[in-house]
């Protein structure tokens, strides 16, 4: 086998380099994934937290006339 290596070296080079980039494809994916969730969860949690500070606003508005 590393004979054939030795003459034709692109025959490891090519799945080599084809695999590392399709590891470092999949991590970039996960990362990514796993990055846009956080901002989603996060961009909720400020709505919800805006919508109860609006609705405690109206109601000490309400409270107060």
């Amino acid at each position: 086998m590393w004979q054939i290596v030795r003459l034709y070296p692109l025959t490891i080079l090519i799945p080599v380099v084809v695999f590392l980039l399709l590891c470092g494809l999949g991590v970039w994916g996960v990362i990514a994934g796993a990055e846009s969730l956080a901002n989603q969860r996060k961009d909720e949690a400020r709505s919800r937290a805006l919508d109860s500070v609006t609705g405690f606003q109206v109601g000490m508005q309400s409270a107060s006339l």
